[in-house]
């Protein structure tokens, strides 16, 4: 699930707020708009994940793909900015809801069966069951993003991770119309809203231990967090700070000393150096 108790490690890793009373600091949620020009949203987060494929994302659950994608294509990707789990906890929110699909009374249901699903639209399972004639799956809670629709805009391949124990990115064929129970959400992505003094990150550590983090502003230490070890579900986290009154710079910095100066929307992680130090550093994108 998602929280916002302090330092809480969940399945999209949302911390808290913290709070610091110096110089007017205020840590809370935050937004961010870069260009779109050239690609929509949803084609930024598609060509992103095809980039991926085969590849570990944040700490290799199915959500973290998702967070991803969204952060690195100028879409809203914190649980704060998206709005809070529908219709139950654990039902996670991505951005605009496009259409529900649903077993009802039996009965294969389409909230909106006229609209098309679009590349990049992301689609949010709960107690899913797919019959195929060779083959079925069963999914108690699950992400995943639309690959490729075809011309009636229903999806026939999606990117997913954390699917039948492979915590690295793959493309997987789909059909909707063989879920046989549950029910499936799909949303599109929301462009980020900048708003002035605010930014937000990610953070995976891929070291083999648990690693501790400080974040500071300016020289002003806010409080430390930690990240289990790679592959793990705690082992990625995102965070935002607000600032108010100050224009310092937000740095996290590793306990061998090693740190970085965090940009708004920047996704970072934790790696060993070939002299097998603990070293940070921001991912591209």
């Amino acid at each position: 699930m998602r929280s916002d108790e302090p330092i809480a490690a969940t399945y999209k890793n949302e911390p808290v707020q913290m709070r610091l009373s110096i110089i007017a600091i205020l840590l809370t949620v935050v937004g961010f708009s870069p260009s779109c020009e050239g690609q929509t949203l949803n084609s930024k987060v598609t060509t992103f994940l095809a980039g991926k494929v085969g590849a570990r994302i944040g700490g290799g659950e199915c959500a973290h793909a998702a967070s991803e994608a969204l952060r690195s294509s100028g879409a809203e990707f914190t649980n704060t900015d998206l709005g809070a789990d529908s219709p139950a906890a654990g039902d996670y929110v991505w951005g605009t809801l496009v259409k529900s699909i649903s077993i009802v009374s039996g009965k294969w249901t389409d909230s909106k069966p006229t609209t098309k699903l679009l590349p990049g639209d992301i689609v949010q399972y709960r107690n899913a069951k797919f019959v195929y004639p060779t083959s079925s799956s069963i999914t108690a809670q699950h992400t995943s993003v639309v690959a490729t629709v075809n011309t009636a805009g229903a999806p026939t391949f999606v990117y997913q991770q954390n699917f039948n124990q492979i915590r690295t990115l793959r493309k997987d064929s789909i059909d909707l119309t063989k879920l046989v129970s549950g029910y499936l959400r799909i949303y599109r992505p929301k462009a980020r809203i900048a708003r002035t003094g605010q930014t937000k990150f990610s953070l995976t550590n891929n070291r083999t231990a648990t690693q501790s983090i400080t974040l500071l502003v300016g020289t002003s230490n806010l409080g430390s967090f930690s990240l289990t070890s790679a592959n793990t579900l705690a082992s990625y986290q995102t965070r935002w700070v607000t600032l108010t009154g100050t224009t310092l710079p937000v740095t996290l910095r590793l306990s061998s000393g090693a740190s970085v100066a965090v940009v708004n929307a920047g996704g970072y992680e934790i790696y060993t150096t070939s002299t097998g130090v603990a070293a940070i550093r921001r991912l591209t994108p």
